[in-house]
């Protein structure tokens, strides 16, 4: 297996948010954790992702032991509902932003943000700020910052909740044939029976 979870437990003081979870991802597959809104999916995700600390259990990637990487060292993509574009940065500098942090040459940054932008058909909106852009589009570009840096692992927490019917299927398509295309395991969290 290539991302394992096993026996994972997360508790609030008394409180029980998961309960002995395991799970396993492959090489190149797509999950999709289904449930209803408070049942632990975001939860989990953010254990994964390294953004919440465990209380019991363990996470591996390719056997490697994760409980005590920071979550800046796992080299997970991580897409949320709401975006979390940097709102006084253009898309490219969005886009491009885990490469400048990583000290990539400038040169390679950019041809990595122009390819992104044709990979998520927006390659004219490099120079817009988020405020304008339609909900859809920010959340393309979310993705696209999200695998701008070849991470390990993809992880979706309901990233098509906030956009409306048309464009969320649309979207949902999308993030599927990019998936395929990349080979990136993803572990997508949603409450919607149809994703």
């Amino acid at each position: 297996m290539y991302l394992t979870v096993n026996n994972v437990t997360k508790r609030y003081g008394t409180f029980t948010a998961l309960d002995e979870v395991s799970i396993s991802i492959e090489q190149g597959e797509f999950v999709c954790l289904l449930g209803p809104s408070g049942c632990g999916k975001t939860t989990l995700l953010r254990l994964i992702a390294g953004l919440t600390d465990i209380t019991s259990g363990e996470i591996k990637l390719e056997n490697e032991e994760l409980s005590d990487v920071p979550a800046r060292d796992r080299g997970f993509g991580i897409v949320f509902q709401s975006y979390s574009l940097f709102p006084s940065m253009t898309v490219a500098e969005n886009i491009g932003y885990g490469l400048k942090i990583r000290k990539t040459p400038v040169a390679k940054i950019q041809a990595r943000v122009a390819e992104l932008l044709d990979i998520v058909k927006l390659p004219h909106l490099a120079d817009k700020f988020p405020g304008q852009l339609s909900g859809g589009q920010q959340q393309r570009i979310a993705l696209a910052r999200a695998i701008a840096v070849d991470p390990r692992v993809l992880l979706l927490d309901e990233p098509l909740s906030a956009l409306d019917a048309k464009v969320r299927g649309s979207l949902r398509d999308e993030i599927k044939q990019l998936q395929r295309t990349l080979g990136i395991p993803t572990l997508m969290v949603t409450h919607d029976q149809e994703e």
